[in-house]
């Protein structure tokens, strides 16, 4: 980081971090990302208790807001983060609190492609690591790899059919999302869709980006109501990106917190139209900034509860 002050810098991250279950996992993880990032960052942290689990030095600037209600709330606090950003920034990466960038370079090289396009995804090679993993310097065989969907564009190599199906990412090997950067004016008029809640809304945003909202609407089996409200967000932010995405070459390891099997990438919303979700009447903004309920829809909740349940971060 340079001797600029935090607040007088033009790039900063964002993250958010919510850990209903309290895992072990999670805290560890977000003090590794912390620790290893080279940008000043500002952290939205939810809470559903009297209690927080970061502090001052955590982030440069830590908002911390508390909530009621268990639901997928990351690119909801992303947007309360766009919101808060100090007023010499003109560029933001929104990343997962649980990555680590092989190379320091990926900052240059992002704000000189910012230049020229509108959005950036700051990696070519996702590494998942797995729980034993404790330094990037050591033996990757064992590690998973996938292949980030803005590498795939800079070749003209995305399949057709990659967001036809919630699962399409896993089939063709590539990642939507963990680290992404771009304009602040641009996120600003936007924001990031956020009404995905039981996740994967860094799919839906990268369809948008490379025109393909369509396929997500079709891909999610979105009611009419669902459909109305991403296409609402999708299509100005279709138009704004006009598929200008750019890609920095290098890799990205992704911290373990359970087994990848265990998130339901395939399955998480293969049922979830039995609940006739209404993004305009189930839910509403609270106080803080984050989702609350806002009907009475006892299995619904239900299951979205059940889905952070299983997700088993700490093993």
């Amino acid at each position: 980081m340079n001797d600029t002050s935090p607040s007088q810098r033009n790039f900063w991250a964002i993250t958010s971090y919510f850990n209903f279950m309290g895992n072990r996992s999670r805290r560890d993880n977000y003090r590794e990302f912390r620790r290893r990032l080279k940008l000043p960052l500002m952290t939205i942290e939810l809470s559903h208790d009297a209690s927080f689990e970061l502090n001052s030095n955590d982030a440069e600037v830590l908002v911390q807001v508390r909530g009621r209600d268990v639901l997928w709330q990351k690119e909801r606090l992303l947007n309360v983060a766009l919101a808060q950003l100090p007023s010499a920034c003109s560029k933001v990466a929104w990343l997962d609190c649980d990555i680590i960038f092989s190379s320091d370079d990926w900052i240059g090289h992002t704000e000189e492609l910012l230049k020229q396009v509108a959005l950036v995804q700051p990696f070519s090679r996702l590494i998942h690591l797995d729980r034993t993993y404790t330094s990037p310097n050591g033996n990757l065989a064992a590690c998973s790899t996938r292949t980030s969907v803005a590498s795939l564009a800079s070749n003209n190599a995305i399949p057709p059919d990659l967001f036809a199906e919630p699962s399409g990412t896993i089939t063709h090997n590539c990642n939507c999302g963990m680290a992404w950067a771009g304009r602040r004016d641009l996120l600003q008029h936007t924001g990031l869709y956020d009404a995905m809640i039981l996740g994967m809304g860094d799919q839906l945003i990268a369809s948008a980006a490379f025109g393909n909202h369509e396929q997500s609407v079709n891909a999610f089996k979105m009611n009419l109501v669902q459909a109305e409200h991403y296409r609402e967000w999708a299509t100005p932010f279709a138009k704004s990106i006009n598929r200008a995405v750019g890609c920095v070459p290098g890799d990205l390891y992704h911290l373990w917190h359970g087994n990848l099997a265990n998130r339901k990438y395939k399955c998480r919303y293969q049922t979830f139209d039995q609940f006739n979700f209404d993004p305009y009447f189930d839910l509403m903004i609270d106080d803080g900034g984050c989702w609350r309920w806002n009907s009475e829809k006892p299995e619904l909740k239900r299951y979205v509860s059940e889905y952070f349940y299983g997700r088993h971060e700490d093993g």
